[in-house]
């Protein structure tokens, strides 16, 4: 759906911010997110998406303006292995400069890992799965992150988000 937030949504997440349940934006259309970024009281989490390389016809990855919006509600951006249309070829230093580009652009506080299972979508080069976080850590450490900024990637950035949700 991309009309906006309706009634009904925004009922959804009144109850679900009540009940101590995260408010995940994947999959929202520009609109959408935007309407609950800027209705929700409490971080909303992207829990898997990329950047669009483009700007404009985007699908599931995000503009630079909508990880913004984002980074603006306290949440948290969390980057998928997938390479890009236009680029199949994609390794884990590309990957590795993205999220790079991304500290840069929202700040090393709003940027995460994150999946939806891996099902169905072209994976980067050299990363098949959980198992070669140790080779995406390398090649963020080689691109400038630091331990701590690492570490939050990993997991502390959603950690904080999650915590704002406990009752």
């Amino acid at each position: 759906y991309s009309g906006g937030l309706t009634l009904k949504g925004r009922a959804v997440i009144d109850r679900m911010q009540e009940l101590g349940m995260v408010v995940d934006v994947a999959h929202c259309s520009t609109t959408t997110l935007k309407d609950v970024v800027e209705y929700c009281k409490k971080p909303v989490l992207d829990s898997h998406t990329n950047l669009c390389a483009t700007g404009n016809n985007c699908g599931r990855a995000r503009t630079w303006k909508e990880m913004e919006w984002i980074a603006s509600s306290g949440g948290v951006v969390c980057s998928r292995p997938v390479a890009w249309d236009k680029q199949p070829s994609k390794t884990i230093r590309d990957w590795a400069n993205e999220l790079l580009e991304m500290k840069k652009k929202i700040g090393s506080k709003y940027i995460g890992i994150g999946t939806d299972g891996g099902g169905g979508f072209r994976r980067v080069s050299g990363y098949n799965d959980v198992r070669d976080l140790g080779k995406l850590a390398e090649a963020l450490t080689d691109v400038g992150f630091t331990r701590e900024e690492l570490a939050a990637f990993m997991g502390k950035n959603v950690y904080r988000v999650l915590g704002k949700y406990l009752l």
